[in-house]
């Protein structure tokens, strides 16, 4: 099988989300902040037969602590085509994971690599309606500061590593 591409269409967050996020990293008073947001991501499937995706689970960690839980919406990806996919996200920032984001992204130009892993079930009609689970890891590159002012920008690249098994 050839390797899937993706592509972040657009990040929706709420403007009460985003105030959350941001005194949850800069203002910590103690409190935990639960924030949600949605992706719509672009996805292309180069390969000559197309599957029918369930619902994706997906871990986002930075350095050891977990960002993000994330679930992807079942999903065609037809052969050689083009779906949108939509992903929620929640994060649960407390005031320790903070604290860690706001002594290491100023440094950092506000740039963080997070390692996104995870897995689905998808069925392949084609192949006599065969299951199989679909694993990825990814390395995703994000310029934090984007989320303010073009938020569908604040992926900057990505590398993936894909494997399907029975």
């Amino acid at each position: 099988p050839r390797d899937p591409e993706w592509q972040v269409q657009k990040l929706i967050v709420s403007p009460a989300a985003l105030q959350s996020c941001i005194k949850a990293i800069t203002k910590s008073d103690g409190e935990v902040a639960t924030i949600g947001l949605d992706t719509l991501v672009d996805f292309s499937n180069p390969n000559y037969i197309g599957a029918e995706a369930g619902e994706g689970h997906l871990i986002v960690e930075w350095e050891g602590h977990q960002l993000a839980s994330v679930i992807t919406d079942p999903n065609r990806a037809p052969a050689r085509k083009h779906s949108l996919v939509t992903a929620h996200s929640t994060s649960v920032i407390t005031p320790d994971l903070g604290k860690s984001l706001m002594q290491s992204l100023p440094g950092k130009g506000f740039e963080m690599q997070v390692n996104v892993k995870g897995e689905l079930q998808a069925t392949v009609r084609a192949l006599f309606g065969l299951k199989v689970k679909v694993s990825l890891e990814c390395t995703v590159d994000t310029s934090v500061l984007m989320i303010m002012s073009d938020p569908d920008k604040l992926v900057t690249g990505h590398k993936c590593k894909y494997s399907v098994g029975l």
